[in-house]
């Protein structure tokens, strides 16, 4: 039942009782369930928008696992792309303080862009954000076997593999959290009707329903279209292709990953050896390849492909304007360059918002805009904040138009909270005894008038210190 303002029941929790009769664990993924059951410390995050299937996973995870409770944390980010979407913060908080469970609200800044994906990686950086702060290790999200029909058919159109269509997966790594899926096998109706039936009321967002966006004219058209079409259970078949999918990509990676050891040889492949496997484990083998080899060059699916299709002859193309890949001798290898000759080196990016940078070595670095809570507050005024990871600054009223990240350069000056002026950056890494060998390595954060804000391992710059008043936060996270 939708309702512009919902009301809780007043005996929520038996409402929730009777849903988990009607919904056991048994009915949920296997491999989420044993996730969240074998889970041995630390916080849960559930992302919360307020809509039916989150508040479904929300009050199942709750009254499913009762030993977990005192370990859940809400999380809500508010995109602000409607007038009304406060309501839905709201009436996620209600019931996080009737479950008598923390939230942590997100919101994003004014004026950011609106499509599809970059509304997906502000959504994910911010619970990424809070699970660092609040030490959580999973995330639980309410996507059901709806979502994962809609997937199939978007990532289809762009030409996906096994490893693609097999989303969302009910457990997915993001670094050192897991966002866990157990409602992958309930159809977004079944949802709708199993809250209905005990009296739960839930927030609808109308930009669902606009057709703006590609996946709700898949949701709409294309999927109730098949849905009228076919002459069975049509979201039972998806949710089987997308598991069989799953152990056919996990197969592929093992198969790629020893052919890799066998192919493999100090940096280059050995492509008589390369040839011998399937065409599925080639194109693995180069790819993986090409990325651990190029961590700043975004190889695209046409890149590899012309490489798999050129292996029987010698060639040498560009993947960038500073790096080639080149099949001479039958070895496969990847060279790079900068002007003049010089020995390979990275250069000045741009650091977008609620992106992740990769860096070479294996490191990346995200730059977030975050709710100023007056737990973090505290936090960060008490020097409770692990600089070598991670830095907070004051988001002003005229935020910052562009951050970068660079390399260390000669004569580079830096003040950072609490030095009484600017020195060399040199001067201040001999002083905190950073090996040689890593003072190249360390990124300098610079703003558009090319100062350094941040250096992993110190403290943010002296001009954007937190004072404690702050509403949003900038947030950047170096691993």
């Amino acid at each position: 039942m939708v309702n512009e303002i919902p009301i809780l029941p007043k005996d929520l929790a038996s409402a929730s009782e009777r849903l988990l009769l009607d919904t056991p664990t048994a009915h949920w993924h296997p491999e989420a369930t044993r996730a969240l059951r074998d889970y041995p410390k630390g916080m849960i995050a559930v992302a919360c928008s307020g809509g039916a299937d989150s508040v479904f996973s929300l009050l199942l995870l709750y009254e499913a696992f009762p030993e977990l409770r005192n370990r859940l944390i809400v999380l809500h980010y508010d995109h602000s792309t409607r007038e009304d979407s406060a309501l839905d913060a709201g009436f996620a908080s209600r019931i996080a303080e009737a479950l008598e469970v923390p939230f942590l609200l997100g919101k994003s800044p004014a004026g950011g862009k609106v499509d599809e994906g970059t509304l997906r990686d502000q959504r994910l950086g911010f619970f990424l954000d809070a699970c660092t702060r609040k030490n959580a290790g999973l995330i639980v999200q309410g996507h059901n076997q709806d979502d994962v029909a809609e997937t199939i058919l978007w990532r289809l159109s762009r030409g996906s593999g096994a490893h693609g269509l097999c989303a969302p997966k009910p457990v997915q790594s993001h670094g050192e959290v897991f966002i866990i899926r157990p409602f992958l096998t309930i159809s977004r109706s079944q949802i709708r009707k199993k809250l209905s039936s005990v009296g739960i009321e839930w927030r609808e967002d109308e930009s669902n329903y606009s057709e703006k966006y590609l996946r709700n004219r898949i949701r709409k058209n294309s999927l109730d279209q098949l849905k009228r079409d076919v002459d069975r259970d049509l979201l039972k078949g998806f949710f089987r292709s997308r598991e069989l999918l799953e152990e056919q990509a996990f197969a592929l990676s093992q198969w790629s990953a020893d052919g890799s050891r066998d192919c493999l040889c100090e940096g280059s492949i050995d492509t008589e050896r390369l040839v011998a496997y399937p065409k599925a484990v080639q194109r693995m083998i180069v790819s993986d390849w090409l990325n651990r080899g190029l961590p700043l060059v975004e190889v695209s699916s046409y890149q590899v492909d012309r490489v798999i299709g050129s292996l029987e002859h010698e060639f040498k193309f560009d993947l960038a304007p500073s790096a080639q890949v080149a099949n001479r001798g039958n070895r496969l290898e990847i060279m790079t360059t900068t002007p003049g000759g010089d020995p390979p080196a990275w250069s000045m990016m741009p650091i977008p918002l609620e992106q992740t940078v990769f860096l070479p070595g294996g490191k990346c670095l995200r730059f977030s805009v975050i709710e100023a809570s007056r737990e973090l507050l505290g936090s960060i005024m008490k020097g409770e904040v692990d600089q070598r990871r991670e830095a907070f600054f004051a988001w002003s009223a005229a935020p910052p138009s562009f951050l970068g990240i660079r390399p260390r350069k000669p004569g580079d000056t830096y003040r950072p909270i609490g030095s009484p002026g600017a020195r060399k950056v040199k001067a201040w890494m001999i002083d905190r005894k950073v090996k040689p060998e890593n003072r190249s390595r360390l990124p300098m954060v610079v703003d558009s008038r090319g100062e350094i804000i941040w250096i992993p391992g110190f403290a943010p710059a002296d001009n954007l210190q937190v004072r404690g008043l702050e509403k949003l936060l900038m947030h950047l996270t170096y691993h």
